[in-house]
C-alpha cells in the first residue's frame, strides 16, 4: 500500500519557523487581571479597540465604558495613565458611605433632594480632584485665583477623595434636617460657581486632563442605595465633562452593574450617547495572543495571522475552538491560552497541538463557571446554587424541560434558602432570559443560535416559545458534565444528579440493571481464557464494553464490519460522535469519524495485527484505532506503533484486560473519565515520536 499524503498533523515536533527550540517554555502570557499584569507595561502587549480610542480620543464624547468581566476595563484605564501624563486613577474605595442608615426610596425621583444632594456632593468632590491635579501638574496657583477656589483648594489637599466626599454629604444631610433653606442653597449652588470660576481662570488651559475612576465594584454589594450613588456619579461626571474645564472623567463600569443603572435611571438618556461597550472581534483577540506570544523574542514573527499560524499547530481549528468558547472576552482567550500552553510545555510539544487547545477545556470551564456565578452574585444573590443544579443534565432544553426544573429549583430547600429574593417571581419564560441575560445559555430559533453580546447592548433575548430550543453554552458543559442530549421534560421524584440519566442508560437498562451487567462483565473478563477457543467470547466482551462504557460518545456499534471487496473485517465499528474531551481530540486530529477496535484474545501481539489495524486506517472514517488484548504494552510493539504513525500518519492504541477493568470500575461508579485514555494516548504518541 503506497504511503498517505502528509498532513498538517503529521509533524507534531517541528519547531516554530524562525523562533528557537523550546520556544513555548519561554513565553508568559501575563496575568488575567490587567491590576496585577506587568505584560501590560510593554506598550507592543496593547491592543487598540475602539474602545481604546475613545479612552484615549481627547475629542471623543464617550465616558463610560462598559463592558463583562475581563473584556479589558482595567487595562484600557492603565494604559491611558500610562501614555498621558495629565490623566491619573481616582480611588473611590469608600464610594457609597452611610449605605446602612440610607432609605433607597429617597433616592428613586431626581427632582428631589435626596437625589439631588448626592449629585452637588459627587461633582463637588470630582472638582476639587480637578484642582489638586491641576495644582500637581501646573505649578503653584495663580495669586488671582477666587477665593472660593483657594479654600477648596486647601480643603482637598488635607483630604482623601473618599473622605471629602463623607464631609459634603455629612454637611447637605445635617443642614437638610435643620431646615436651613438659606444655608441649603449656598451649598447646593457651590459645585455650580466653582465650575465657572475654574473655567475663566486660565490656569489649566495649556492641557487637557482627564479623572479616570475604575474599579468601582470592589465597595459595591448590589443594594438600591448603591444604585443610587452610582447613578449620581455618572451623572455628576457627565456634568464635569460637559462644563467647558478642558477635563474628561470616564468611568468603567462591570455590565452588571451598569444594567442596574440604566433600569432604575429615569434620566438615562442624558448618559446613552455617552457610553461605548468593550467589544472584541476575533481579529483582535487574535492579535492580543500574537503580541504576547512574540514578547520574549528579540526576533518577531508579523502579526495579523503568521504569529497564530507559527504558534499552533491548526490554526483555523484552534481559533474556532478557543474564540467561540470563550464568548470573545480577552480575560477568558488569555487564560484559555495559557492553559493551552501549559499542556504543550507538560507534553514537550514544540508548537501548541490541537490536543493541548481541546485539554484545556475541564480546567477552564471549572474556572468560568465559578466566574460567572461570582459576577451576578449582586443581582441575583446564590446565582451560583442555580447553576450547580444543571450538573449531568443535558446540554440543551426545551422550554417544557426548564419549566420542571424550575419546579425542583423552588422546592429545593437550599435554593429557597439561598435564592429566596429573586428565584419565587420568575416564570420559564423569565428564568430562560435570565439565563441568556447572564450568558450562561443561548436560544436556538429555526436552526440558529443565538447568545448574548459581552456589550452593553439589548439584552432582550430572541422570542420564548414552546417551540424555542435553550442550549447550554458550551463552556460550561465540562464543568457540569452535561450529557449530549435535549432534555424535554423531567420526572421530580428523582435527585438532581439522577435527573435525566435513566433515559439514556444503554439498551433501555434501570441503573440497578446496569451496574449490576458492568459486575458480570468484570467477572467474566477474569474467567475467559486467552486463545482462539474464547475468541468469539471475547470480542463480544469487547463489544459489550464499548456499549456500556461509551453510550454519549461511541453510537452506532457494529460488529464484524467488511468492506465492499469483503477483505478487511474489523471486530467492532462505533460512529464518534463525541464533540468534547478525548474523543474529540482524536476526531479532530485524526479525522476519526468512526473508531475501530480490534480484539486479540492473546497476551502477546503479532506484526501481523498491527499490519491489520493500519490497513483499517482510511481518510473516510480516520487514521485512529484500538487494539485490546489480554497483555500489557510493551517495548516490542513500539517500531510497530511508530510504522503506523510514520506510514499512515495515525495512531493505534493498545489496551489490555486492566484497561477494560478501569472502564467497567469508572462506569459501575457513575462516569468513565477520560483521563485514562489521555494517559495511554501521551505515552504512545511520545513513545513513537
Amino acid at each position: 500500500m503506497p504511503p498517505r499524503r502528509p498532513t498538517e498533523h503529521a509533524t507534531p515536533t517541528n519547531p516554530i519557523p524562525g523562533m528557537p527550540r523550546n520556544a513555548l517554555q519561554r513565553i508568559k502570557l501575563g496575568v488575567s487581571f490587567a491590576e496585577y499584569d506587568q505584560t501590560l507595561r510593554d506598550p507592543f502587549a496593547f491592543v487598540t479597540t475602539p474602545a481604546a480610542i475613545a479612552a484615549g480620543e481627547l475629542q471623543s464624547q464617550k465616558y463610560f465604558f462598559v463592558g463583562r468581566r475581563g473584556t479589558g476595563k482595567t487595562a484600557t484605564s492603565l494604559h491611558v495613565a500610562d501614555l498621558d501624563h495629565h490623566a491619573w486613577p481616582v480611588q473611590l474605595g469608600l464610594m457609597f458611605p452611610n449605605r446602612d442608615q440610607q432609605d433607597p426610596t429617597e433616592y428613586q425621583d431626581h427632582h428631589k433632594r435626596p437625589f439631588r444632594l448626592l449629585l452637588t456632593a459627587l461633582r463637588r468632590a470630582l472638582l476639587d480632584e480637578i484642582l489638586t491635579q491641576w495644582n500637581r501638574c501646573c505649578g503653584a496657583a495663580p495669586s488671582s485665583m477666587p477665593a472660593i477656589l483657594l479654600r477648596e483648594m486647601d480643603r482637598a489637599r488635607e483630604m482623601e477623595f473618599d473622605e471629602r466626599l463623607f464631609s459634603y454629604i455629612d454637611a447637605l444631610l445635617r443642614t437638610l434636617a435643620e431646615g436651613n433653606e438659606s444655608q441649603w442653597r449656598t451649598q447646593m449652588n457651590l459645585p455650580k460657581r466653582m465650575s465657572e470660576e475654574m473655567a475663566a481662570t486660565r490656569w489649566s488651559n495649556h492641557h487637557s486632563h482627564t479623572l479616570l475612576l475604575d474599579r468601582l465594584d470592589e465597595s459595591w454589594d448590589g443594594s438600591a442605595v448603591d444604585v443610587a450613588y452610582l447613578t449620581a456619579l455618572m451623572h455628576a461626571a457627565l456634568m464635569i465633562n460637559t462644563s467647558g474645564l478642558g477635563v474628561r472623567s470616564l468611568v468603567f463600569l462591570r455590565e452588571n452593574v451598569f444594567e442596574r443603572v440604566r433600569s432604575s435611571d429615569p434620566e438615562f438618556a442624558r448618559l446613552e450617547t455617552s457610553v461605548v461597550g468593550m467589544d472584541w472581534t476575533a481579529e483582535q483577540l487574535e492579535e492580543m495572543i500574537e503580541r504576547r506570544l512574540n514578547i520574549p523574542f528579540h526576533s518577531r514573527i508579523a502579526l495579523g495571522g503568521p504569529t497564530w499560524n507559527a504558534f499552533f499547530e491548526s490554526p483555523a481549528e484552534a481559533r474556532r475552538l478557543i474564540f467561540d468558547y470563550c464568548q470573545y472576552r480577552p480575560r477568558d482567550v488569555l487564560i484559555y491560552c495559557d492553559f493551552a500552553i501549559e499542556n504543550a510545555v507538560s507534553h514537550r510539544h514544540e508548537r501548541i497541538m490541537i490536543e493541548d487547545v481541546l485539554a484545556a477545556r475541564r480546567r477552564f470551564s471549572d474556572s468560568r463557571l465559578r466566574d460567572l456565578g461570582d459576577e451576578y452574585s449582586e443581582n441575583y444573590p446564590q446565582i451560583a446554587v442555580v447553576l450547580s443544579r444543571f450538573y449531568g443534565l443535558g446540554r440543551e432544553f426545551t422550554l417544557r424541560g426548564i419549566e420542571d426544573l424550575l419546579g425542583l429549583l423552588i422546592a429545593d430547600s437550599e435554593v429557597q434558602s439561598a435564592c429566596a429574593s429573586w428565584i419565587f417571581t420568575l416564570t420559564p419564560e423569565q428564568f430562560v432570559r435570565l439565563l441568556y441575560g447572564i450568558g450562561f445559555v443561548g436560544l436556538t430559533v429555526r436552526g440558529e443560535t443565538r447568545y448574548r453580546s459581552s456589550g452593553p447592548r439589548d439584552t432582550t433575548p430572541p422570542p420564548v416559545s414552546a417551540a424555542s430550543r435553550i442550549l447550554i453554552h458550551p463552556s460550561y458543559w465540562d464543568a457540569l458534565d452535561l450529557q449530549q442530549r435535549v432534555i424535554i421534560q423531567l420526572d421530580s421524584s428523582r435527585p438532581y444528579e439522577r435527573v435525566g440519566l435513566v433515559a439514556d442508560l444503554p439498551e433501555a437498562m434501570t441503573p440497578e440493571q446496569y451496574r449490576e451487567r458492568l459486575s458480570e462483565l468484570l467477572e467474566d473478563l477474569g474467567l475467559i481464557e486467552p486463545g482462539r477457543a474464547d475468541s468469539e467470547e471475547y470480542a463480544n466482551l469487547v463489544g459489550d464494553v464499548i456499549k456500556l462504557c461509551f453510550p454519549n460518545v461511541l453510537t452506532n456499534v457494529e460488529p464484524k464490519v467488511r468492506n465492499l471487496s469483503g477483505v478487511v473485517i474489523r471486530d467492532w465499528v462505533a460512529s464518534n460522535r463525541a464533540d468534547t474531551g478525548f474523543w474529540e481530540i482524536v476526531r479532530q486530529r485524526y479525522g476519526a469519524v468512526q473508531v475501530v477496535w480490534e480484539c486479540k484474545n492473546t497476551v502477546e501481539l503479532t506484526a501481523e495485527d498491527f499490519q491489520q489495524v493500519a490497513y483499517y486506517m482510511t481518510e473516510a472514517i480516520g487514521r485512529f484505532a484500538l487494539i485490546t488484548h489480554r497483555g500489557e504494552l510493551t517495548n516490542r510493539y513500539i517500531e510497530h506503533l511508530r510504522r503506523i504513525s510514520s506510514e499512515f500518519h495515525g495512531v493505534a492504541l493498545v489496551l489490555g484486560d486492566k484497561d477494560l477493568k478501569v472502564f467497567l470500575r469508572q462506569a459501575r461508579n457513575g462516569k468513565v473519565k477520560e483521563g485514562h485514555l489521555q494517559d495511554i494516548y501521551d505515552r504512545i504518541v511520545r513513545l513513537v515520536s
